[in-house]
């Protein structure tokens, strides 16, 4: 399924890109109502629309909700939605952290090695115990300097009439998997297109390629890391220490950076 949610957003990115923006929408809304952070890459797309692509978005988004709610029987339909609302919804908007050992979203990571968890003791990730509020602080600050460089990405994109670079979207899927609440390693399979973007990067960069060595490395090492390579022991207190984790916002930075590159080339050109 998570597959499947990549394909349908890289298919709306797509059908932007050669015009075909009622495609685009609906894509994108649907993939959105499978899971929920696709909505990033929608609001991507209409930061680079017109009126005529708010409109479509709200009439999918009606019809979307419209259709479960007929097949399955108006009052049936509802006490669907409350459910969904209150068993999976309402606890993340209300703060809830899952700090498993196997969430590698950003609230679930500092969680994991800055208060105490059983995991954390037994594997031994723990850096140091800080207040829930300090924390959460943290947190608070990481997400909104992400959410300010997307918008810095939409607005400076739109302000000078930049074409669509493809650190923007791997930015936004490396943004969606560190402020969902619940990120499974199953659900990286984004990094399929990000390692794209970045071997593209790679042969058609000359300099600084040391910093292609080191992310390829910290991938590599990430990708080969589990309870057959390692031992188990070693692969829970990788897990805890959220390695994967730290690695997502090491290439959010990355594409941050070869964005602004990438748009003064354009200017220049």
């Amino acid at each position: 399924m998570n597959e499947v949610v990549l394909l349908l957003s890289l298919a709306g990115v797509y059908n932007h890109l050669i015009k075909k923006d009622n495609n685009a929408i609906l894509l994108l809304v649907i993939a959105s109502f499978i899971k929920i952070i696709p909505i990033f890459m929608l609001i991507w797309v209409l930061g680079k629309s017109n009126y005529k692509n708010y409109l479509r978005a709200v009439i999918y988004t009606i019809l979307c909700i419209a259709i479960p709610l007929l097949m399955r029987g108006m009052h049936q339909g509802i006490i669907d939605l409350q459910e969904y609302y209150i068993t999976f919804l309402q606890p993340f908007q209300e703060g809830r952290v899952e700090p498993k050992l196997q969430n590698y979203g950003l609230s679930a990571a500092l969680y994991k090695v800055f208060s105490f968890t059983e995991d954390g003791e037994k594997y031994h990730y723990i850096i140091t115990i800080l207040p829930a509020a300090t924390i959460s602080l943290i947190y608070k600050c990481i997400i909104i300097s992400l959410l300010l460089a997307f918008a810095g990405m939409l607005f400076y994109s739109w302000l000078k009439k930049i074409p669509v670079s493809l650190f923007e979207i791997s930015f936004v899927l490396l943004f969606t998997h560190l402020a969902s609440g619940i990120t499974w390693e199953y659900h990286l399979v984004s990094l399929f297109f990000i390692i794209a973007t970045m071997t593209s990067d790679y042969f058609s960069s000359t300099k600084n390629k040391w910093i292609f060595y080191i992310l390829g490395f910290l991938l590599f090492f990430n990708l080969i890391i589990g309870g057959d390579t390692v031992g188990y022991y070693l692969y829970y207190k990788s897990c805890g220490g959220s390695l994967l984790t730290w690695l997502l916002l090491l290439l959010c930075v990355y594409n941050i950076l070869r964005y602004i590159k990438h748009t003064k080339k354009s200017l220049a050109a």
